[in-house]
Protein backbone atom coordinates (compact mmCIF):
# COMPACT_ATOMS: atom_id res chain seq x y z
CA UNK A 1 0.00 0.00 0.00
CA UNK A 2 1.20 3.13 -0.92
CA UNK A 3 2.94 4.95 2.13
CA UNK A 4 0.85 8.28 2.24
CA UNK A 5 -2.39 6.08 2.65
CA UNK A 6 -2.03 3.84 5.59
CA UNK A 7 -5.98 3.38 6.68
CA UNK A 8 -8.75 2.35 4.05
CA UNK A 9 -11.53 4.44 2.75
CA UNK A 10 -14.65 4.44 1.66
CA UNK A 11 -16.25 5.12 -1.63
CA UNK A 12 -20.09 5.11 -1.62
CA UNK A 13 -20.86 5.44 -5.34
CA UNK A 14 -25.00 5.59 -5.56
CA UNK A 15 -27.54 6.35 -8.59
CA UNK A 16 -30.31 5.46 -10.86
CA UNK A 17 -30.07 1.30 -12.06
CA UNK A 18 -28.06 0.83 -14.90
CA UNK A 19 -25.86 4.86 -14.32
CA UNK A 20 -22.78 2.46 -13.99
CA UNK A 21 -22.15 2.31 -10.32
CA UNK A 22 -20.72 -0.84 -10.34
CA UNK A 23 -18.86 -0.81 -13.97
CA UNK A 24 -16.60 2.28 -12.87
CA UNK A 25 -16.47 0.86 -8.63
CA UNK A 26 -14.68 -2.01 -10.54
CA UNK A 27 -12.41 -0.30 -12.85
CA UNK A 28 -11.06 1.78 -10.01
CA UNK A 29 -10.80 -1.56 -8.13
CA UNK A 30 -8.27 -3.07 -10.84
CA UNK A 31 -6.37 0.75 -10.97
CA UNK A 32 -6.20 0.61 -6.89
CA UNK A 33 -5.62 -2.75 -6.95
CA UNK A 34 -2.51 -2.54 -9.74
CA UNK A 35 -1.20 0.73 -7.35
CA UNK A 36 -0.55 -1.68 -4.24
CA UNK A 37 -3.99 -1.25 -2.25
CA UNK A 38 -6.70 -3.68 -0.40
CA UNK A 39 -9.40 -3.19 -2.36
CA UNK A 40 -12.78 -4.32 -1.86
CA UNK A 41 -15.90 -3.50 -4.05
CA UNK A 42 -19.27 -3.91 -2.14
CA UNK A 43 -22.34 -4.41 -4.77
CA UNK A 44 -25.89 -3.66 -3.97
CA UNK A 45 -27.34 -7.28 -5.93
CA UNK A 46 -24.22 -9.14 -4.09
CA UNK A 47 -25.05 -7.73 -1.09
CA UNK A 48 -28.37 -8.79 -0.78
CA UNK A 49 -27.35 -11.97 -2.31
CA UNK A 50 -24.93 -13.02 0.82
CA UNK A 51 -24.89 -10.32 3.95
CA UNK A 52 -28.58 -9.19 3.72
CA UNK A 53 -30.74 -11.97 2.48
CA UNK A 54 -34.45 -11.50 2.16
CA UNK A 55 -34.28 -8.05 2.79
CA UNK A 56 -37.23 -6.36 1.91
CA UNK A 57 -37.92 -3.10 -0.26
CA UNK A 58 -39.59 -0.97 2.35
CA UNK A 59 -38.27 2.57 3.62
CA UNK A 60 -36.96 0.67 6.86
CA UNK A 61 -35.67 -2.49 4.78
CA UNK A 62 -33.87 -0.34 3.30
CA UNK A 63 -32.76 1.64 5.79
CA UNK A 64 -31.53 -1.78 7.98
CA UNK A 65 -29.88 -3.02 4.41
CA UNK A 66 -27.56 -0.62 3.81
CA UNK A 67 -26.62 0.06 7.98
CA UNK A 68 -25.34 -3.58 7.70
CA UNK A 69 -23.39 -2.55 4.08
CA UNK A 70 -21.77 0.69 5.96
CA UNK A 71 -20.58 -1.35 9.45
CA UNK A 72 -19.20 -3.75 6.83
CA UNK A 73 -17.47 -0.99 4.93
CA UNK A 74 -16.05 0.38 8.25
CA UNK A 75 -14.67 -3.03 9.46
CA UNK A 76 -13.09 -3.27 6.52
CA UNK A 77 -11.35 0.34 6.01
CA UNK A 78 -10.64 0.50 9.71
CA UNK A 79 -8.94 -2.51 8.42
CA UNK A 80 -6.62 -0.91 5.52
CA UNK A 81 -9.18 -1.85 2.89
CA UNK A 82 -10.25 0.19 0.36
CA UNK A 83 -13.96 -0.19 -0.02
CA UNK A 84 -15.65 0.91 -3.28
CA UNK A 85 -19.86 0.71 -1.86
CA UNK A 86 -22.33 0.63 -4.98
CA UNK A 87 -26.25 0.77 -4.39
CA UNK A 88 -29.18 2.21 -5.43
CA UNK A 89 -31.24 5.41 -4.03
CA UNK A 90 -30.32 9.15 -3.16
CA UNK A 91 -31.81 10.14 0.27
CA UNK A 92 -32.02 7.13 2.77
CA UNK A 93 -28.64 6.54 0.74
CA UNK A 94 -26.29 9.71 1.05
CA UNK A 95 -27.39 10.55 4.80
CA UNK A 96 -26.87 7.47 6.28
CA UNK A 97 -23.57 7.59 4.65
CA UNK A 98 -22.90 10.62 5.57
CA UNK A 99 -23.61 10.45 9.03
CA UNK A 100 -22.09 7.25 10.19
CA UNK A 101 -19.05 8.43 7.89
CA UNK A 102 -18.61 11.76 7.83
CA UNK A 103 -15.71 12.44 6.04
CA UNK A 104 -17.02 9.99 3.31
CA UNK A 105 -16.11 10.70 -0.40
CA UNK A 106 -19.60 10.43 -2.48
CA UNK A 107 -20.09 9.89 -5.90
CA UNK A 108 -23.13 10.60 -7.85
CA UNK A 109 -23.57 9.38 -10.89
CA UNK A 110 -26.82 10.30 -12.64
CA UNK A 111 -28.52 8.89 -15.87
Amino acid sequence: MPNLIKKGFIVWFTGLPGSGKTTVANSAAEILRSRGFRVEVLDGDWVRRTISVGAGFSREERRRHLLRVAWVAMLLARNGVVVLCSFLGFGVNVLLGYVLFRRLLFLLLLC
